[in-house]
């Protein structure tokens, strides 16, 4: 069943605890390099995954990496994760913050823009973290507690749909052209595609 389709039958908290399993799951791709606990556990996650239906771009996205994760060792998915994401400067690196991408530098209109966002959201107080306030760890996390908020109690519908629409869904089809045509990306290329792909449903399913 895909997984909007399967939305209509679920109650609320079924709904936020899903939502939160795949938004966790993306965070774990870009928060640090994988090590042989979060290797074992993308395997089980994924090999699960692939049994099922999400929709057709998240679908081919699984296989692919399902595909990495069976015939990848976890010092070559080391590497590239380092190669890629340790480095901003580094010839054949990708820059995880948003402006980067948005603005093509890193800094500007766009790391600006999500601090007023954050800071006029409401819910719970948010506190910025080293890696900046427009990485994609940083608005993936605040997307999870926009969520959790809405759980509570706190209207954060309306901040979870801009916050998707607004800067997680085209940062990241940005990062999507930019991972396609990087020679040091294969296994992230996918999860960066996996990334897009859960996004586009985020933002249907806030419509």
């Amino acid at each position: 069943m895909l997984l909007t389709k399967a939305y209509h039958s679920w109650n609320d908290k079924d709904i936020i605890r899903v939502r939160l399993r795949f938004i966790d799951l993306n965070k774990s791709f870009f928060a640090e390099p994988p090590d042989a606990e979060r290797l074992s556990r993308w395997r089980g996650i994924f090999y699960a995954l692939a049994d099922t239906s999400i929709s057709p771009r998240l679908d081919e996205a699984v296989q692919l990496i399902k595909h990495h994760l069976s015939i990848d060792r976890l010092q070559d998915l080391q590497h590239e994760f380092t190669r890629l994401f340790s480095d901003n400067y580094r010839n054949g690196a990708l820059s995880l913050a948003a402006s980067a991408h948005l603005d093509g530098i890193i800094y500007l209109d766009t790391r600006s823009e999500v601090r007023a966002f954050l800071a006029d959201s409401g819910g719970r107080t948010y506190a910025p973290t080293d890696d900046g306030e427009d990485s994609l760890v940083v608005l993936l996390d605040f997307l999870a507690t926009l969520i959790r908020d809405e759980k509570d109690g706190f209207d954060t519908r309306s901040a979870q749909a801009l916050l998707v629409t607004d800067f997680l869904v085209p940062f990241v089809k940005l990062l999507e052209d930019a991972a396609r045509i990087n020679y040091s990306a294969a296994f992230y290329r996918d999860c960066i595609s996996f990334t897009g792909g859960y996004l586009e449903l985020e933002q249907h399913f806030l419509a």
